[in-house]
């Protein structure tokens, strides 16, 4: 009945399912503007909030806003579709597909989440390549 969605550096994404499998090569790659972004949609029947997750109630109108921002983070292909990466989720109930932007140092996941709440009007930040600065407007 939910789904979650994060933005990042594909190559990340899709080579480095846990910290464990993080390489010196994909985390330069990401840092520094060298590879593609994606969205990654997890499916779950019931968020549950937790100290990286607060619950948010807002308006028709900016539920409207942030969905469009998302929208329009996805890649689409020629007819319109988002273009999803076959067979790379993590578990059967995620997806990664193509993005646009290019995730670094200055682009992080948590910029792309700021910007999905500056185009829903909501608390957000100046800058935040870090989770504490949303985290903080929301406490």
């Amino acid at each position: 009945s939910h789904v979650a969605f994060g933005w990042g550096d594909q190559g990340f994404f899709l080579n480095t399912p846990d910290w464990g499998d993080l390489k010196f090569s994909t985390a330069f790659d990401a840092l520094f503007y060298r590879g593609k972004s994606a969205i990654h949609t997890v499916y779950q029947y019931e968020p549950v909030p937790d100290i990286l997750c607060e619950k948010l109630e807002i308006s028709n109108q900016q539920y409207a806003d942030l969905v469009g921002y998302i929208r329009a983070s996805f890649a689409l292909s020629t007819d319109g579709k988002s273009r999803c990466i076959a067979n790379r989720g993590y578990w059967e109930f995620d997806a990664f597909y193509e993005a646009h932007g290019k995730y670094s140092l200055f682009s992080t996941c948590n910029s792309w989440i700021n910007g999905g709440l500056k185009a829903a009007k909501l608390p957000a930040c100046l800058w935040t390549p870090l989770s504490v600065g949303i985290l903080e407007k929301y406490d």
